[in-house]
């Protein structure tokens, strides 16, 4: 196996975290909470990720079951407005301000 260079280490593992970042589903739940940390309306959210009003009402009421791409266009609109999703690591789901949006 090649060894690869250092630029092109540093671009694979970035594409790693993205990909298994993709890959965490978040909940609906997450979804509220997010849209309520940075005061967005749903029409904000969804004009955000580019998907409708009526879907994103629909997948935070759990009237229906989104495809992933849909809940990815979500999760990277919150994630550009500084939230960062929690994964279950023993204290639990949820959602989070990133270091770069905190109030420190």
């Amino acid at each position: 196996m090649r060894a690869l260079a250092p630029g092109r280490q540093q671009q694979t593992l970035d594409f790693i975290k993205f990909v298994l970042g993709c890959a965490m589903m978040i909940s609906t739940a997450q979804i509220r909470a997010a849209r309520g940390l940075l005061k967005w309306t749903q029409v904000t959210l969804a004009h955000r990720a580019a998907v409708s009003t009526v879907t994103l009402n629909m997948i935070e009421n759990e009237t229906v079951r989104p495809r992933e791409t849909t809940l990815g266009a979500i999760r990277r609109a919150l994630e550009a407005g500084g939230v960062e999703f929690l994964n279950e690591d023993g204290t639990g789901v949820g959602v989070r301000f990133t270091s770069a949006f905190s109030s420190d």
